[in-house]
């Protein structure tokens, strides 16, 4: 619901007090399930904390999102990571998520025009 959408963006939003990390990671998972637009803005700045389990939680709600702007910042993000354990994870989600991405459709066949019927020659089919 659009409640709690905004409840747990509020307590992902980074502030100057301190926060129970263990509230922001349950709450970076709920928004990745809700697959919400703004995951990329309320998830994305958590991938650069300086406790891994919480990059991993941020991470894996991106990926939850299905949301081909997050796959693009776990790629991005994924060069600079330093965990090597959070760093395989990425690599997974990365993966999987491109995986299950539908193939994009190839473009459509000309559609050709049947040539004008030739009097004489078309009323006369083998």
């Amino acid at each position: 619901s659009a409640v709690a959408r905004d409840q747990l963006v509020r307590i992902v939003k980074p502030s100057k007090a301190e926060v129970d990390l263990a509230i922001v990671r349950k709450a970076l998972l709920g928004l990745g399930w809700l697959r919400d637009g703004s995951i990329v803005a309320n998830a994305g700045p958590w991938l650069s904390h300086d406790n891994a389990a919480v990059r991993l939680d941020a991470a894996v709600a991106l990926a939850l999102s299905k949301n081909t702007e997050a796959i693009e910042l776990l790629e991005k993000h994924n060069r600079t990571e330093k965990d090597r354990d959070v760093k395989r994870k990425i690599e997974r989600l990365v993966s999987q998520n491109r995986s299950e991405m539908p193939a994009p459709k190839p473009a459509p066949k000309p559609r050709l025009m049947p040539p004008a019927p030739i009097e004489g020659r078309d009323s006369q089919r083998f």
